[in-house]
């Protein structure tokens, strides 16, 4: 090959490589701009609710999805919290556990959190009013929320459930009996998130919400709050992704074409 041939083929390779880079800094930058983190689920709501209680994913799997983020721990053994990267059970008795990551999960949602938006609330006398206030906050009614809300809260009501034994009843059963626990002064999170209604039968729809004392002797889903000054961060989704169960769960035998719509309700705000 003569060497004005090799020349050539040489600088064809070098001009090639340049309209590679130059074309993944074109594309490849705004892309990356303009993702949002993704909401992973473990599982669907509606099969919870029909008592598959089961393990779908460890915890292992869970925190590399994401940082933060609700669920509960195989069979139904208490409420999770993944905060900071970290899981933690709040067990039937209250006491709060950090998890190992071979220990599973039948159902939960997370995301690596970022802030896009931030406010303040003062003198929240109960749940409803911060609702209202989160509300007013994240107007976008259809975009997944999530929210951590971190302060000193006067009073803190949450609750928890046993694990339970198969064959499993369903979850409206189990949280007609399930232990409520009540403390004052609490230092700590609140793990939220609001999913719009479109994902009604995937996802409790609506808000829900855990919370984690900062030292991790506290916690549960939240079922009443009041604080005088606390810090809201929201992070904002627009990427939803979905994990099934493995091959042989019951999960791919189970009915899930009825509407809980309502009986979710009563569900999450049981007492």
């Amino acid at each position: 090959m003569s060497n004005q041939k090799r020349r050539f083929r040489f600088s064809s390779v070098v001009l090639a490589l340049i309209v590679l880079v130059c074309a993944y800094f074109t594309f490849a930058k705004p892309c990356c701009k303009n993702c949002s983190p993704t909401v992973t689920q473990f599982s669907t709501i509606n099969a919870l609710v029909e008592g598959n209680y089961d393990g779908v994913a460890t915890m292992g799997c869970l925190k590399k999805a994401g940082d933060f983020g609700i669920g509960c721990v195989e069979p139904l053994d208490g409420e999770l919290a993944v905060l900071d990267g970290e899981a933690y059970q709040i067990r039937f008795d209250g006491s709060v556990h950090k998890l190992t990551d071979e220990i599973k999960t039948p159902f939960a949602a997370v995301l690596k959190f970022k802030s896009s938006r931030e406010g303040q609330v003062s003198n929240v006398p109960d749940l409803a009013e911060l609702i209202k206030y989160l509300d007013t906050l994240i107007p976008e009614s259809n975009m997944l929320v999530a929210v951590r809300i971190t302060g000193v809260f006067d009073h803190v009501h949450t609750r928890s459930v046993p694990p339970q034994k198969k064959p499993y009843p369903r979850l409206s059963d189990v949280t007609k009996n399930q232990p409520e626990f009540e403390a004052d002064n609490q230092e700590g999170d609140i793990i939220a998130f609001r999913l719009p209604e479109y994902l009604a039968g995937v996802n409790a729809t609506g808000w829900h919400m855990h919370f984690l004392s900062k030292d991790k002797k506290f916690g549960g889903h939240l079922l009443g709050i009041s604080t005088k000054n606390a810090s809201v961060k929201v992070c904002l989704s627009r990427e939803f992704r979905m994990v099934l169960p493995p091959e042989g769960h019951d999960f791919y035998k189970t009915n899930l074409s009825k509407d809980t719509t309502d009986e979710l309700k009563t569900i999450e705000t049981a007492k």
